[in-house]
């Protein structure tokens, strides 16, 4: 039981690369958390219910690092390579 980790191009949605990821490696592939439809990333799925129940408590006790990065086109609206944080 484990973890499995594929890379989603935007504008994919996360039902049909969790369902071409199953077919490819002929098994069973729950999701752990999703990623919006024009986002792209690094989606993980757990390869067990054990493991998608033990993985999805590690996001909700906000116990998994996540990096964002925003990668814009044209004038910059601040200093290159400026980092912060986004408020609720």
């Amino acid at each position: 039981s484990g973890l499995v980790v594929v890379s989603k191009a935007a504008n994919v949605r996360t039902e049909k690369l969790v369902d071409a990821a199953c077919k490819q490696m002929q098994e069973e592939l729950f999701v752990v958390s999703r990623l919006d439809r024009p986002t792209s990333g690094l989606l993980p799925l757990a390869t067990s219910l054990q493991a998608m129940n033990w993985l999805q408590a590690q996001f909700a006790a906000r116990l998994v690092y996540k990096e964002y990065v925003c990668l814009c086109e044209g004038k910059s609206l601040g200093d290159i390579g400026a980092e912060g944080t986004i408020d609720k």
